[in-house]
Order: C-alpha cells, then structure tokens, then sequence
C-alpha cells in the first residue's frame, strides 16, 4: 500500500499479488489490489480483484476491517468495490 501512495504502482502490484497469494481470502487485499490495478489502468485485472474482495466480505470481520483500513468498515468496503464496478462499466 505504501509503494502505491509513492506512486510505485508496479512495485505496489508486485508486492500485493504476493500479499493476495498468501491471504486469497482477504477482501482488504484485494480491494488494494485493485485500486493499484485502477491506478495503473489495468481495468480487467482491477474488476477482478474488486470482485474478489466483494466475494471474501461475507467472511471477513468488520473489526479487523476497521483496524487496517482506516477505520471504514464492511459496509464502506463493500460500497468502495461496487462504485468501482460500475465506473468501469460506464468508461468506454
């Protein structure tokens, strides 16, 4: 996440994909995942990561969210994924 905010994209993706290959299951890696596949302009990869992040929600803990996510929540999470979702639909 880090290399992301210094603009590292390929760094930040490198270092995510790792992050996603031990945890699959975390929806807050995913979710990172694909918003430095956004920033990247790597559509395709980027709705595939928010659809895996919407796809772990159910079993994630809204505390644990909250903790290394900045104090937002599932319901944020969730909404962020969505948004995502169908801005790309809409970009031509």
């Amino acid at each position: 996440m880090n290399f992301r905010r210094l603009g590292k994209l390929d760094l930040a993706i490198a270092e995510l994909k790792k992050a996603a290959y031990i945890a699959p299951q975390s929806c807050l890696v995913q979710f990172h995942l694909g918003e430095a596949y956004h920033a990247s302009g790597m559509p395709s990869e980027a709705a595939r990561a928010y659809r895996n992040a919407l796809a772990a929600l159910p079993a994630a803990s809204d505390r644990d969210i909250r903790a290394y996510a900045g104090g937002f929540g599932k319901p944020a999470l969730k909404t962020f994924c969505e948004q995502r979702l169908a801005g790309q639909k809409r970009e031509p």
